[in-house]
């Protein structure tokens, strides 16, 4: 079993992003728990690339999904 880890946006984590990279990770919002909002805005204020923001916020995911069989 795969094992997924949390990135934290609010507890900016960078040793995580340096060990894994941003190319490893997948924004989520923590919905229905969190407002969905508040999320991308600490992603967007993290201090991280704006290259790194745009794989975390969207670029991973569509890359991941297109390998994927429906």
């Amino acid at each position: 079993m795969k094992k997924i880890a949390c990135f934290d946006t609010k507890q900016y984590d960078k040793p995580m992003l340096e060990k894994y990279g941003a190319e490893k990770m997948i924004y989520s919002s923590g919905y229905p728990f969190y407002q969905e909002g508040c999320g991308m805005l600490q992603l967007k204020h993290s201090g991280l690339s704006d290259a790194d923001i745009e794989k975390i916020a969207g670029k991973n995911l569509e890359n991941l999904l297109k390998g994927a069989q429906l």
